[in-house]
């Protein structure tokens, strides 16, 4: 891969329309890369097992890093037992066909680095993020214990340290960036898993639940909230941070329903004030999280039913909204005067949501139609602190398989605010009435699928032009364990808030990563 020089992307006035070129080139040039004639040369001996997507965040390693080591936890350890008795004349005819616990230990290393192509020279007293922005390590550790034949355990644990910061030196960043980027350590997948009964299951533990149809867009996938400290950098599967919650799930024919309560009160990563991604001139207000526990728990209900060739499910989930709104919680006197001087005391607040959803798929031959709708109630927003709104979100969506070693897919997404208030539009809130967001995504494997390549365009606005941004990504598995992924981020400004100055933070990324 060839890496551009800083300098070497320059904005123009154009590139507001980068993301709809992007999305017409990803259904202009599909028929030709899928195309018979269009290959790499390769050795005939190929890689296996090559690793799925584009992923920079810790939820991404989880789901790799220990791929073997659960191959075949769900398979009937009786009849592997067997098979390997059949296959050993040395193992004596009374040996138990099974012993537990069983204990698998697995994860993955992983390097990457950020290089900043467009970055403006900051001003006094403002953080340089030109150039190298991130050299992180990350450690993934994972356990899974077979504790008996229907039931198994998981423990997770992810950590990171990003040496650029001592590079660098740490004066030259803010408390907040140090204390959320240098280094991490938390608990990720820690649960205990099981079956109460024949068609009931049991799944208690930090864990992600995932709802919904879109594979880029989210609308009825409200229960874990997101890593969004990079803007752009991570792909919607791969952003979902873990809660501690008991599921339950219950089968029958094609159909399961699952019930969650939710005692952990977790919301969405978000950038921190002085970070390469913050988009205010100066810190927020503090925000208020409700405390752990059984009075602020939250809950949720899924039905699900699965068909030849189509699927659907209803949702229904009592939540906090991920997404805080600015509240006046009282105006304190300074001063007295004269004349008086008095500052407003502001928090940021979660409200309590109503979630309503609903979800379909059908197969149609090599193309797939998806649609997503939810309808929530109890949002509220600074400009009009004593009312609540509801919304209605809907997204449509269609897949293309039929090239060879190829999808491609296109999201539309629209957010309604019922009862509209026009004050919204002004600021702090800036909300708008309805706001569009769209996606489009190209994946194509090469050498039995130990290449691939991966272009996504997301935007939001009508016209595209509320802020938007596109990635480029190609990973290659060296061998099993080993994995190289390296591409391009572009970005363009918008009306958005958090796309309003980013604009320059166009950057290149290499990331390699061991799995054991």
């Amino acid at each position: 891969m060839t890496f551009l020089p800083s300098g070497a992307l320059k904005k123009d006035s154009n590139k507001h329309y980068s993301m709809l070129l992007l999305a017409v080139m990803l259904i202009a040039i599909g028929p030709l890369i899928g195309a018979p004639g269009f290959t790499l040369a390769a050795d005939d001996t190929s890689l296996e097992e090559a690793l799925d997507g584009f992923d920079d965040d810790a939820a991404a390693a989880e789901d790799d890093a220990i791929q073997d080591v659960m191959e075949g936890f769900d398979d009937d350890p009786a009849a592997n037992d067997t098979q390997a008795a059949a296959s050993d004349d040395q193992l004596p005819s009374n040996q138990p066909t099974s012993a537990y616990p069983t204990l698998s230990i697995g994860g993955a290393a992983r390097l990457r680095a950020f290089y900043n192509l467009a970055k403006d020279a900051p001003e006094e007293g403002e953080t340089d993020w030109r150039g190298v922005s991130s050299l992180r390590g990350d450690l993934l550790l994972e356990a899974v214990s077979k504790l008996s034949e229907s039931w198994q355990a998981k423990l997770t644990l992810w950590g990171y340290y990003d040496a650029i910061f001592d590079i660098q030196g740490q004066d030259e960043y803010t408390d907040e960036v140090i204390d959320t980027h240098a280094y991490n350590l938390e608990l990720r997948d820690t649960y205990i898993q099981g079956n109460l009964t024949r068609n009931m299951d049991l799944k208690v533990g930090r864990q992600i639940v995932v709802w919904g149809k879109s594979d880029n867009l989210r609308v009825c996938d409200v229960l874990n909230p997101l890593y969004l400290r990079e803007l752009g950098m991570t792909d919607i599967r791969d952003l979902r941070l873990p809660v501690t919650m008991a599921r339950v799930d219950y089968y029958w024919s094609n159909w399961n329903v699952s019930g969650m309560a939710i005692p952990e009160i977790r919301f969405n990563d978000m950038p921190v004030y002085g970070g390469d991604y913050y988009f205010q001139d100066a810190s927020l207000p503090q925000e208020e999280v409700p405390e752990d526990g059984i009075e602020n728990m939250e809950y949720a209900v899924a039905l699900n039913g699965i068909f030849s060739g189509w699927d659907i499910a209803f949702y229904y989930a009592d939540i906090y909204d991920d997404a805080p709104y600015l509240y006046l919680e009282s105006v304190d006197l300074v001063t007295p005067g004269p004349p008086p001087i008095y500052q407003p005391n502001l928090v940021l607040k979660h409200a309590r949501l109503d979630m309503f959803g609903a979800a379909w798929n059908m197969a149609l031959g090599n193309w797939l139609i998806k649609t997503e709708t939810a309808y929530f109630q109890g949002l509220m927003y600074f400009n009009t602190p004593d009312e609540t709104y509801a919304r209605t979100d809907i997204m449509f969506g269609i897949e293309y398989s039929g090239f060879r070693d190829m999808t491609i897919s296109v999201e539309v997404l629209n957010r309604h605010l019922h009862d509209y208030d026009e004050a919204l539009e002004e600021l702090p809130t800036a909300v708008e009435e309805n706001e569009a967001q769209y996606a489009a995504r190209l994946t194509k494997d090469w050498l039995h699928e130990t290449l691939t390549l991966t272009l996504l365009a997301s935007a939001y606005g009508v016209d595209f032009l509320s802020g938007s941004f596109e990635r480029i990504a190609l990973a290659y598995d060296l061998t099993d364990n080993f994995m190289v992924n390296g591409g391009l981020v572009l970005y363009q400004s918008g009306d958005k808030p958090e796309f309003e100055d980013i604009g320059d933070s166009d950057r290149i990324f290499l990331e390699l990563k061991y799995s054991f």
